[in-house]
């Protein structure tokens, strides 16, 4: 049955819907929209796989990730307010086409350049969960909305659950590049079924695109990301560094400014001022720094070598260099610094021995709390949220010495995680006007890119300030003391533990703050 052609309401909502046929359109959805998280975490995983074919990039390889945070964060606000004038599920259909061929470039090319286009072109598929959002309120019965909502964020911990296992599996047995044709086979697969069973919106905003707002925001947005991104390269206080920062501000304030002398601005200001959504969106870009510092620790932390693999790895080393005209007895190696948080982890090891709980219950609370947001209003979710996400960073800070302290500080981060991405985008649901929920959306995915980012920037300054050293005595005699690259000590990551659960306190402070969320979810207005 093509759902497409079912009879639609006079609000343009499908009409006396069966279980099944809801269920359909969700799960069809989600599996479209997913793809974006699925192969960044993959992409992200498979660095130091994908460095090698192309020589002479060297610590430039990075800009594979950056290219995709700049371009996706910048333009999902754009492309949110382009859903609200055009139809969601034909923005979500758009950027499903760019994402496949993107993919197809990465895929093919050996050069560094075109390579980089081409992870811009997948980016655009950045925004899919933002036009998600609202293409749920708009075709579904209301009462159904905040479930559907909160899936969506099911479906981020099972993205970031499938990520390690699946990026893991193609790496072990084919190419890097078989990253992005699976990608592609799957945008293959799964559009076909969202354009059969899911109908397009029929609500539309009636105006014209203001394109001197949109170039505003976009390159405000793109160079803050920009310096939050590779300031820890450039150096924070950097001329150009700041430059990036300084002028992306610039032309932010520039855009709160001229949207309030537009005839169609991109946002209404006095609706982005709103109580209702300014302290949403604040509690967004604040908790997203918490997030951020454990999303990037946890699995640092678990995979870096412990003191005997290292001691081993050293070792080894000095034997097969080319100063060693024999092997080396009596060596001792002393490492200095305290590393007793490492695991020693591979990537399928941490998915299988922490992501699997954290992410594993990401998924269920997130499609609970929409469920349970029915009952109790949101407000009372996004508490719950940040409390148990304070609560993670303090655990991980005190307790980060085996794999089952790990574990099971992961099932209740899973917790925030899943109560925090069903209740935020929700409460945007229930605070904005139908016509503007595509770029209120896309202002939620900015606020989160930002604080994602900034939470990243926190733990790489960390880290650089704690550099793991070691020295080597050889047949008793001492030799010189040595960074050991991309390894930290236990320093780097207690202060980056303290500034999330500050930041997740703060959150936590705003939501019990909040004198909206407090009614039961309705999915918006009719």
């Amino acid at each position: 049955m093509m759902l497409r052609r079912v009879t639609l309401d006079e609000f343009g909502r499908v009409a006396n819907p069966t279980r099944l046929q809801v269920a359909v359109i969700i799960v069809a959805t989600i599996s479209f929209v997913e793809i974006a998280p699925l192969q960044y975490t993959m992409v992200f995983a498979a660095v130091p796989q994908i460095a090698p074919s192309f020589p002479g990039v060297g610590a430039n390889i990075s800009w594979m990730l950056i290219v995709f945070l700049l371009v996706g964060g910048s333009l999902t606000p754009i492309i949110g307010k382009m859903s609200d004038m055009w139809g969601k599920r034909r923005l979500l259909l758009a950027v499903g086409v760019a994402f496949f061929a993107g993919n197809l470039i990465c895929a093919v090319t050996t050069s560094w350049p075109v390579f980089l286009i081409g992870r811009g072109v997948a980016a655009l598929g950045y925004a899919t969960p933002v036009l998600a959002f609202g293409l749920f309120r708009d075709i579904l019965p209301r009462r159904y909305v905040p479930i559907a909502v909160g899936s969506v964020a099911g479906g981020f911990g099972l993205a970031a659950l499938a990520a390690p296992l699946l990026g893991g599996w193609i790496l072990d047995h084919y190419s890097w590049r078989w990253l992005f044709w699976s990608m592609m086979i799957f945008v293959a697969v799964v559009t076909p079924l969202f354009w059969l069973t899911v109908p397009e919106s029929t609500l539309r905003l009636r105006q014209r695109l203001d394109f001197a707002g949109a170039a505003l925001l976009a390159s405000g947005v793109a160079l803050v990301l920009l310096y939050l991104a590779n300031g820890a390269t450039w150096g924070w206080g950097s001329g150009t560094a700041l430059a990036c920062l300084f002028s992306g501000l610039l032309l932010l304030v520039a855009f709160v400014v001229t949207e309030h002398f537009v005839s169609d601005p991109i946002i209404d200001m006095r609706l982005l001022f709103d109580p209702k959504v300014s302290l949403v969106l604040a509690n967004s870009l604040i908790t997203a720094v918490g997030i951020g510092i454990m999303a990037y620790s946890i699995p640092y932390m678990t995979q870096s070598p412990t003191r005997e693999q290292l001691s081993d790895r050293i070792i080894q080393e000095l034997n097969q260099s080319a100063q060693a005209s024999r092997v080396m007895e009596h060596v001792d190696v002393n490492i200095i610094g305290d590393i007793s948080f490492a695991l020693g982890f591979t990537l399928l090891g941490f998915a299988t021995h922490v992501a699997v709980f954290a992410y594993g219950t990401f998924s269920v609370a997130g499609v609970g709390t929409g469920a349970w947001s029915r009952r109790v209003g949101l407000r009372i979710p996004l508490i719950t949220a940040t409390a148990t996400l304070a609560a993670s960073a303090v655990l991980f800070l005190i307790f980060n010495h085996t794999w089952g302290q790990y574990a099971a500080i992961s099932v209740l981060q899973g917790i925030g995680l899943g109560a925090f991405y069903a209740s935020i985008p929700n409460l945007i649901v229930e605070a904005v006007p139908a016509a503007q929920q595509g770029i209120s959306s896309g202002m939620y995915g900015v606020s989160n890119a930002m604080g994602m980012s900034l939470g990243t920037a926190i733990v790489t300054a960390s880290q650089s300030a704690n550099q793991l050293m070691f020295s080597v005595d050889i047949e008793g005699k001492s030799g010189p003391v040595q960074a050991i690259p991309q390894l930290y000590t236990a320093s780097a990551y207690d202060f980056s533990f303290y500034v999330a659960a500050a930041a997740c306190i703060i959150g936590l402070i705003i939501a019990i703050l909040m004198r909206h969320g407090r009614a039961p979810a309705a999915g918006g207005a009719p």
